[in-house]
């Protein structure tokens, strides 16, 4: 992640984080130590900066946060604000259009409230799926209309405006594996998805 400032973010495997200052020609580990005291993980997947200019971090074991002051970053220590993603691997974190942020986990969907500033399980009911499939989400993205894309285990999730469950689709629907690693839209509104089984075009608007 290249950040507002103009600082390089790295996330390595097993050894937290490290911050590249171009204009200085410095690296920087994580801003302080130990490395649990900094980000509850070691293992660092995703790296992303929301609207207010906090970069948040997903790791194996929860999310950490930093924020910038006196010309450097500093972690965000509150224990309660990761509690429920405790140990939880999260494998991708995406910033709506209403600044909401959204995690991927292991164990679901999860999304921060920024009034009550704690972050919460999403629970979706749906008549056909009795809720949205909680065994493992791999990506989040959000389509030009404001629909929120989640890929799933289990298939590929299309959630409103309102964040209810408009439609599944699944390998039944013609995507070649239920198992959705990363969606793109293009310019016509398709979606190309990356499976665990090769790449599939779908187009929502006729389901093919």
């Amino acid at each position: 992640l290249k950040d507002s400032r103009g600082f390089i973010w790295f996330g390595t495997d097993r050894l937290g984080v490290r911050i590249y200052d171009p204009v200085n020609n410095k690296i920087f580990r994580n801003p302080d130590k130990p490395v649990s005291s900094s980000i509850p993980g070691n293992s660092v997947y995703i790296i992303i900066e929301d609207i207010v200019k906090q970069i948040w971090i997903g790791t194996d074991k929860g999310i950490g946060r930093f924020v910038f002051k006196n010309q450097s970053y500093y972690p965000v220590h509150d224990h309660d604000f990761n509690k429920p993603l405790r140990n939880t691997y999260v494998q991708n974190l995406f910033e709506d259009q209403t600044g909401i942020i959204w995690i991927a986990t292991g164990n679901g969907l999860f999304y921060f409230d920024r009034i009550k500033k704690i972050i919460k399980n999403y629970h979706a009911i749906d008549s056909e799926s009795n809720g949205l499939n909680l065994d493992s989400i791999n990506t989040i993205s959000e389509l030009k209309n404001g629909e929120l894309i989640v890929g799933s285990v289990n298939g590929l999730y299309i959630l409103s405006r309102k964040r209810r469950i408009n439609n599944i689709f699944r390998k039944d629907n013609g995507l070649s594996s239920n198992d959705i690693m990363a969606v793109l839209e293009d310019k016509r509104g398709r979606l190309w998805i990356s499976t665990n089984n090769g790449i599939s075009r779908f187009d929502p608007k006729t389901e093919t």
